[in-house]
């Protein structure tokens, strides 16, 4: 969902003036609509709401669901389209991070099984030539392994 600065100075509580300042500071990142310096700009949801929290109700002010003006009524589902965006946003990094791990734990489960096929093959040549070396000892008689 993409905010006009207008829009997004309701959605959070905030001036329009701050969010402008915010998006010249760097802060948060926002397009033009035109190809003009007065064109609006529009910005991503989850970027506004990142620096500035979402304002979900008005201070001082209890509204009734059957007398809640128009206005308000789109505010409201600005604003939980908007929390339903980033909780998207949020479960697809998740995701994405869940299948990055996994790939390195088969990774490492991949290497380690390597290592032990290496180790067992290293066992088995030590062995072989433990074995040689001690029927070459045995073939010597008692004075060759005791003078050398």
């Amino acid at each position: 969902m993409k905010y006009t600065i207008g829009q997004a100075a309701k959605a959070t509580g905030r001036s329009k003036s701050l969010i402008s300042k915010a998006i010249k500071d760097g802060k948060i990142t926002a397009k033009r609509v035109g190809t003009t310096l007065t064109s609006p700009m529009e910005i991503d949801a989850s970027e506004l709401f990142r620096v500035y929290p979402m304002l979900l109700k008005q201070e001082n002010k209890v509204v009734q669901p059957q007398e809640t003006p128009k206005e308000q009524r789109n505010h409201d589902a600005i604003a939980l389209a908007t929390a339903l965006e980033i909780v998207k946003v949020e479960r697809k990094y998740q995701d994405e991070k869940i299948e990055d791990l996994k790939g390195q734990l088969r990774e490492a489960k991949d290497l380690a099984e390597e290592y032990r096929q290496s180790l067992r093959s290293s066992e088995v040549k030590l062995i072989g030539v433990m074995e040689k070396i001690t029927e070459a000892d045995n073939k010597r008689g008692f004075w060759k392994r005791l003078f050398g």
